[in-house]
């Protein structure tokens, strides 16, 4: 469990049970290629905020993958961006970020991440470290800098039951015309909103895998403040510099 006193390791982060779940996922997947191809597929259409959420998925797998696997493409063609490595579309994902406010869960991934980006500068060279330094450019040193030596509590939050039950194991609801004067309006909106979680869990198998996950960072980041859309006036990172390898 994570320490109650508000300082959390390295290794609170590594072995928190939200960031293993991702890779476990990620691990127990048929065909991790096509996920990873659904992911940089969906990147490129989801708002700010849905953006940010699959990043800490996909930064999971990329700070506890062993290197070797968190850097390959499945399909084995290192160019193939329909298919590429969890480095390649956690930095993809990162670019089309922009300036966009991010998570203390997503601070605390790239935490991990810029702590591996710097094993991987002493330890790997040539054509193997390619994909780490597109990583490390798709985001300026300066951030990089602070995300390795800034380390976030890991925060304290809970998760209802509906929450935590399994995709497959989440009953069908049936959505039924509210009583006349007889149902409170709260009553009401939360039937809607569990029938909506249910209905996102029904779609196809990679809308599941990420349903449960984004509904859970939503109910806990539910504050306005915790996750913002791009600053109106922000720029996007430049993409001249990081086309540059």
């Amino acid at each position: 469990a994570p320490p109650s006193n508000g300082e959390s390791t390295d290794e609170d982060w590594k072995t928190h049970p939200r960031l293993q779940k991702h890779l476990q996922r990620f691990l127990d997947s048929p065909d991790p290629g096509r996920v990873l191809s659904r992911y940089a597929a969906q990147a490129q259409n989801l708002n700010p905020e849905k953006l940010l959420r699959i990043a800490v998925h996909v930064g999971a797998w990329v700070a506890l993958l062993p290197l070797e696997q968190a850097a390959a493409s499945p399909s084995g063609e290192e160019e193939d961006g329909s298919q590429p490595s969890p480095v390649q579309l956690l930095a993809q994902i990162l670019r089309l970020r922009g300036r966009a406010k991010i998570s203390v869960w997503l601070q605390g991934v790239l935490h991990l991440v810029a702590l591996r980006l710097q094993d991987v500068r002493r330890e790997i060279q040539g054509q193997s470290a390619r994909p780490w330094m597109e990583l490390r450019r798709s985001v300026p040193k300066a951030i990089w800098r602070d995300l390795r030596t800034q380390r976030p509590a890991i925060p304290v939050c809970g998760e209802s039951k509906e929450q935590q039950e399994p995709a497959d194991q989440v009953p069908c609801l049936k959505r039924k015309p509210p009583p006349e004067q007889t149902e409170p309006p709260g009553a009401r909106a939360a039937l809607e909103a569990k029938s909506s979680m249910v209905q996102q869990f029904g779609g196809l198998a990679f809308e599941a895998f990420l349903a449960k996950d984004l509904l859970q960072e939503i109910s806990k980041l539910g504050n306005e403040k915790a996750v913002r859309r791009f600053d109106r006036d922000g720029a996007a990172f430049s993409n001249s510099n990081l086309e540059a390898h």
